[in-house]
C-alpha cells in the first residue's frame, strides 16, 4: 500500500484555502510565531501519483519542496507584507472550548 502525503498544493487552477491566503493584500500571521512554508506543485503531485501507481513507491510517500522557507522570504517571494494578529489567550476561548488544554 502506498500513501501520497503531499504538503500545500499550489499551481495553475489550484483554488484552496491557502492560495486564497496569497489573494489577499497582507498575509495573515499569529503575533509571536514564525511560520515556515513548503509546498507541492499539482505537476509534482501528479509525478508522485504516477509512481505509486506503478508501484515505483510503496509505504508513506510526502511529497513537497526540498527544505522550506520563513515567513520573510514567503513575504519577499508574494510580494505581500504580513500582518500579526495577537495570540488568543486562555480565557478568550469559546465555553465549548472547556475540554481544551
Amino acid at each position: 500500500m502506498t500513501v501520497v502525503r503531499p504538503a500545500a498544493l499550489v499551481g495553475p487552477g489550484v483554488d484552496t484555502y491557502l492560495t486564497r491566503h496569497f489573494e489577499a493584500p497582507r498575509l495573515l500571521v499569529v503575533r509571536g510565531t514564525e511560520p515556515i512554508w513548503q509546498f507541492c506543485h499539482v505537476d509534482d503531485l501528479l509525478s508522485a501519483l504516477e509512481y505509486a501507481a506503478l508501484g515505483k513507491v510503496t509505504g508513506v510517500v510526502p511529497v513537497a519542496s526540498e527544505g522550506w522557507l520563513s515567513q520573510e522570504a514567503i513575504e519577499k517571494l508574494s510580494g505581500c507584507a504580513g500582518w500579526s494578529s495577537p495570540r488568543a489567550s486562555r480565557s478568550a476561548r469559546p465555553s465549548a472550548c472547556t475540554g481544551c488544554t
